[in-house]
């Protein structure tokens, strides 16, 4: 073979070669991934709770009616705007009329009562005024009988003993030897003795019936229990009386219940057609001062929401005003949500307005945060993609690395990672046109 078929050879393998690599490395492009990378940043992590409530009022004004009152309409609905002096509902005039003289028949009863146990009080009065007065002199004729009765006994005692003396006194003048005779003398100590009993007779006699006199006083002064009943009588003279006041007020004003300020209806219990109770019959939000907003978010959310915070809100005129979270707390219906008070001023917005609010909160800063997109999770793992150089026989190529990661935070965008897990200057794959794994060739998106 001569030395120009060599070298054509040669050039032809040469050129077949070229055209293989280039074959082959347009085919490896076509199968390798394409991605994106970046590095870690130093960011915050914004957390967003968005969501939706309505204006309402924070001062309340209870409106009640009479109880007892047969409603004729009911001019109101909730939500709606009213004026002081407006009026709010209507009683039935002639079901008015009829408790109005069945209050006025309750009144005179009640009046002629009071006036029957007032006088049988006094008659009370001045018979125990009476038993005091005899009991009294019952004592003084028992203290004064029973003196008389003793000092009668204690001179018949004395002219007893008196009759004795004079006996011993003529048997001393009598001088005979005849023997004396005992039968005048033992007559006269039985009569002293019996003179004696009589006045031991007359004080017991004198002490036991002051006994009973005193003690008969003692019963005529007892204080008898206290008697309320007429008092009683009287407050439920005084309350009917104030109720037949009320009656006749609304009556001149034809039935009607107005509102008592300006306000929006919040609710309503009174119903067409139904007898009036205790509670309100309607209950107003007053239109000045503070409102404030009800709603409720996740009770994931809720970890994002802190009172005194401020909250941005938008009404229907669709400009953007600030309100202030005043109260957190938990649901009664459901364990998932938690409810939030926001304040608003009522310069701002009108109670029963439907508003979206937006609640912002900045955690951070974090020095190792990666697009939300660059992690992945695997086992309850969470993972990044990082791309590094290798050698190989056709040179340097670029391959996926799975490292490892702890997520400190993360939001709908951007996750933060725990610190010198990534080096600042690693290349972390944050897109990739198809899946990948640990140790796949990759190659970068042309700009």
């Amino acid at each position: 073979m001569d030395r120009k078929k060599i070298l054509k050879w040669c050039g032809m393998f040469f050129a077949a070669m070229l055209i293989f690599t280039v074959v082959s490395r347009a085919a490896s492009s076509i199968s390798v991934a394409q991605v994106e990378t970046g590095k870690i940043q130093n960011q915050t992590v914004s957390h967003i709770v968005r969501g939706s409530g309505r204006v309402e009022g924070t001062k309340e004004r209870a409106v009640f009616a009479l109880e007892n009152q047969l409603v004729a309409q009911v001019l109101v609905r909730e939500g709606q705007t009213v004026k002081k002096g407006e009026t709010l509902l209507v009683y039935s005039v002639k079901q008015m009329k009829e408790i109005i003289r069945e209050k006025e028949d309750e009144i005179q009863e009640l009046t002629l009562q009071i006036g029957d146990l007032e006088s049988q009080a006094q008659m009370k009065k001045e018979a125990k005024d009476r038993a005091l007065r005899r009991a009294q002199e019952d004592y003084n004729i028992a203290a004064g009988n029973g003196g008389v009765n003793i000092s009668n006994a204690q001179r018949a005692l004395e002219a007893a003993r008196q009759k004795l003396e004079d006996y011993y006194a003529s048997l001393s003048s009598d001088f005979t030897d005849e023997p004396v005779d005992k039968t005048q003398e033992q007559a006269l100590l039985d009569e002293i003795r019996m003179c004696q009993e009589a006045i031991d007779q007359a004080v017991m006699s004198r002490d036991q019936d002051k006994l009973a006199a005193r003690r008969g006083i003692e019963d005529a002064g007892v204080e008898e229990s206290r008697d309320s009943t007429v008092e009683n009588v009287k407050r439920e003279l005084a309350q009917a009386q104030e109720e037949l006041e009320k009656l006749n007020k609304i009556l001149k004003r034809k039935g009607r219940v107005k509102a008592p300020a300006d306000g929006v209806v919040k609710s309503i219990s009174a119903v067409t057609g139904s007898m009036t109770g205790k509670d309100a019959a309607m209950v107003l939000y007053e239109t000045t001062g503070t409102f404030h907003v009800e709603t409720t978010v996740s009770a994931e959310e809720i970890k994002y929401v802190q009172t005194g915070e401020k909250a941005a809100l938008t009404g229907a005129d669709g400009i953007e005003k600030t309100g202030i979270i005043e109260a957190v707390g938990e649901t009664e219906e459901n364990q998932e949500l938690r409810k939030i008070s926001i304040a608003v001023s009522d310069a701002d917005f009108r109670i029963g307005e439907n508003v979206n609010f937006e609640i912002s909160r900045e955690e951070g800063p974090y020095s190792a945060c990666v697009p939300l997109g660059a992690l992945g999770e695997e086992n309850g793992k969470n993972f990044v993609y990082v791309a590094d150089t290798q050698e190989t026989v056709l040179g340097e190529v670029l391959v996926a690395r799975k490292v490892q990661v702890d997520v400190k935070n993360k939001n709908t965008s951007i996750a933060a990672l725990e610190e010198g897990i990534l080096a600042a200057d690693q290349r972390i794959i944050t897109y990739s046109d198809r899946e990948i794994t640990d140790g796949s060739r990759v190659r970068l998106m042309e700009p």
